[in-house]
């Protein structure tokens, strides 16, 4: 017996792991990690929802508009993350306690 995926699972995935990071913006918004975290994960259903539509309607338009979606994600997040840095570089405040940590 064949069991087939449907349009409606594929929807279900991707509104469930969109919702996670929903909720991770709305109750854990404290910390920048937990910011990107949260942004990545809806914008990871919201490009299932692309791949899904274009899969089921025979066509690759979903699909390269996600990959452009996901180089501006990339790109975004590593200036985010680069921004951190600076800014604490700029206050001189220390990540890891112990520098032989990043050296080992």
């Amino acid at each position: 017996m064949m069991f087939e995926i449907s349009l409606l699972h594929y929807l279900s995935l991707a509104s469930g792991i969109f919702i996670l990071g929903a909720l991770g913006l709305i109750f854990k918004p404290k910390s920048v990690p937990n910011i990107f975290i949260s942004v990545q994960l809806m914008i990871v259903a919201i490009c299932i929802t692309f791949i899904a539509f274009s899969f089921f309607n025979k066509s690759l338009d979903g699909q390269a508009f996600t990959f452009y979606i996901l180089i501006i994600t990339a790109v975004s997040a590593v200036i985010g993350l680069a921004l951190v840095i600076a800014a604490f570089r700029k206050k001189g405040l220390r990540i890891f306690e112990d520098q032989n940590l990043i050296n080992d």
